[in-house]
């Protein structure tokens, strides 16, 4: 189903706007954090200097407090938050992806779209009516093209970690897949898990090391993906990342074909002509539900497939990588919001999945009030958050959330000595205020980074115990500031 979708905003009404809010900004008198922050860190065995935030009144655009307001960090996945608001400001919330099938003649085509959500199950129907009345398919091509494909994320981070995948115009199961052992690892298998589905994923191959090597799942080599697996334990189960989704997406496809009695050849990669006649165009959920469920869950591919699709509609065409994509959603962020001062505002991704990205809480806050005007839906749009416990611990870390009398929605950050929440609370007076809170050791991330072996994916648990401090921390801050304002 086509929609018409509304026209980008002219370069006159966004300035128009940047000045309308600049003014009531320009005039706040910022509240000092005060003694106080320096006890609350203490408390958590932090120090206030590794903390900023900013907190502002989005009736009036008063900054009521603020600290280091203007010190750079690493966003983490509040970086997801600047391409949220653009790409539903450029493409508008009930934009779709859409998947096609596509028949020319004894060829069948399977056409990415850019949608982050979609899975096999969403393709069955078009096999059910090709088994019924449809020719026999003698070549399957699949085409990925209006989107540029990288094989993972960020080179920085676990190459054997689910949340780095490979990205690209055409994705299934969120590009990753599911390897399940039994008998020491005797019986492997990589499975493409969707609802109700269970589907061999031929693009990964699984190599037994014929002794123990450490860590367990070892990357040796792309097209298809080949995973070295040794020293497993006698059964479990784990999520690897994709790197050639396209190619991956076609095989599962195949599969699924195959179990509804339509036999495929091999898929090939090529581009769906202009006379092949639809077999089935499935579109995605409405994009104000996608970006919603791509920030509760923090997923990383939706993101970036999101922020793809956003900096191909801003220039016209397919965007010629990554990071062009990034860098065309940001400036027309920049020309969105003139009244911000985005002087260090840098993003290696979309995602915030990069030690390289760097934002300021002031930036962050003024872009939520800002977002207000440019996509109504953004409350809507932002995880309801259920504040930890002084310790960090329990509550949903994205999941309207009260506690201790106040709500709060928004997207939290985190990384090793690097956690980060913005977004909107609603304080005990009843009054709505835009924050952004960053907490951040310089010394122990540039430590961190330096040691990173990129074949482990887990956390150090120094690392996980300071994440739980900073998340206490945190917590400590959102209730003052209820209780204040």
């Amino acid at each position: 189903m086509e929609e018409k979708e509304p026209p980008l905003w002219s370069a006159g009404m966004r300035a128009i706007l940047g000045v309308v809010l600049g003014l009531s900004l320009a005039v706040a008198r910022p509240v000092p954090a005060g003694d106080g922050l320096a006890e609350l860190a203490a408390a958590r065995g932090l120090t206030r200097d590794q903390v900023g935030f900013v907190v502002i009144d989005t009736e009036d655009g008063r900054v009521l407090a603020e600290h280091q307001g203007d010190r750079p960090v690493v966003p983490a996945s509040a970086a997801k938050l600047p391409t949220t608001i653009a790409a539903l400001a450029v493409l508008g919330a009930r934009h779709r992806f859409e998947t096609e099938l596509a028949l020319q003649g004894s060829t069948l085509f399977l056409v990415g779209g850019g949608d982050p959500l979609l899975t096999p199950e969403d393709l069955r129907p078009a096999f059910r009516r090709l088994k019924e009345r449809g020719p026999r398919i003698e070549r399957f091509v699949y085409d990925a093209s209006a989107l540029p494909e990288a094989t993972e994320i960020d080179p920085l981070q676990p190459e054997n970690s689910s949340y780095n995948p490979g990205i690209g115009g055409l994705a299934l199961d969120f590009n990753r897949v599911l390897v399940d052992w039994k008998s020491g690892g005797r019986e492997v298998s990589a499975l493409a898990v969707s609802d109700g589905l269970r589907l061999k994923a031929d693009a990964v191959r699984l190599l037994m090391a014929p002794t123990q090597v450490p860590p367990p799942y070892r990357f040796l080599a792309e097209g298809p993906d080949r995973w070295l697996m040794g020293n497993l334990p006698a059964a479990g189960r784990i999520w690897l990342p994709v790197k050639q989704p396209a190619l991956n997406a076609a095989l599962v496809v195949r599969r699924l074909a195959e179990r509804e009695g339509v036999a495929l050849p091999p898929p090939v990669a090529g581009i769906r002509p202009a006379d092949a006649r639809p077999l089935r165009v499935h579109a995605s959920p409405a994009l104000a539900e996608v970006t919603r469920r791509l920030l509760e869950h923090s997923n990383n591919m939706a993101a970036e497939m999101v922020g793809l699709g956003t900096a191909a509609r801003i220039d016209g065409g397919r965007p010629a990588s990554l990071a062009a994509s990034v860098a065309t959603v940001d400036a027309w962020l920049k020309g969105a919001v003139p009244a911000v001062d985005w002087t260090g505002f840098a993003r290696a991704n979309h995602s915030g999945l990069s030690p390289a990205s760097r934002t300021t809480p002031r930036q962050m806050a003024l872009l939520m009030v800002h977002g207000l005007t440019l996509v109504p839906e953004l409350t809507e749009v932002l995880p309801a958050r259920e504040a930890a416990d002084p310790e960090g611990r329990g509550g949903k870390e994205n999941g309207e959330a009260r506690s201790g009398g106040f709500a709060v929605r928004a997207k939290s950050g985190t990384m090793a000595y690097a956690r980060g929440l913005v977004g909107f609370l609603w304080t005990h007076s009843g009054r709505r205020v835009a924050f952004a809170v960053f907490i951040y050791d310089d010394s122990k991330r540039v430590a961190f980074d330096a040691t990173l072996d990129r074949r482990v994916p887990e956390m150090p648990a120094t690392a996980a115990a300071w994440i739980r401090r900073a998340r206490g921390l945190e917590h400590s801050l959102l209730g003052s500031w209820a209780e204040t304002f």
